[in-house]
């Protein structure tokens, strides 16, 4: 089964992608959204004043957004189970040991985590197709991933692990 345009990442001109739920490779890379681009009002995602927390339909990834300042990182997702980070870090899939992607700034890290530090209590879905924006740091929801922006961006899912322009 195709993505319909509602599913699909923006993608560079001249790109193709193929089906996720098929377990084809996605090729490609998505484009940062504008502010125009979201389609879902953040307020509905806070969780206390300044952090916003969302999962992935699939309930395998979970993201965070916070521009709160109280010291956590800021802005990242992490997955219960992935592939091996295109920086080459590996991690075990386990609830200890899971991939995670995090941006500061201009910097994305990904690591291991042995804890939920892009988690919270029942956190809203990010439905396929829908953008959250906050004070310019996104996340985008498709079949692919989660494919998230701030001044440099990731997309994260089961099947991909990648560090974007």
């Amino acid at each position: 089964m195709a993505p319909t345009s509602a599913d699909s990442t923006k993608l560079a001109p001249g790109t193709t992608r193929t089906d996720q739920q098929q377990h084809r490779p996605v090729t490609g890379t998505p484009t940062k959204p504008s502010r125009d681009d979201a389609n879902v009002d953040a307020r509905d995602f806070e969780t206390a004043p300044g952090q916003y927390f969302f999962r992935s339909p699939s309930g395998n990834v979970w993201c965070a957004i916070r521009v709160d300042g109280d010291g956590n990182p800021p802005f990242g997702c992490q997955a219960a189970s992935s592939v091996p980070a295109s920086s080459g870090v590996t991690c075990r899939n386990t609830a200890n040991h899971s991939y995670a992607v995090r941006i500061d700034g201009d910097k994305v890290t990904q690591f291991c985590t042995s804890q939920g530090i892009f988690t919270a209590p029942s956190p809203r879905t990010l439905a396929y197709g829908q953008t959250i924006m906050v004070r310019g740091n996104s996340c985008t929801s498709t079949t692919a991933g989660m494919t998230c922006y701030g001044r440099s961006g990731f997309i994260i899912s089961r099947d991909v692990n990648r560090v974007l322009p």
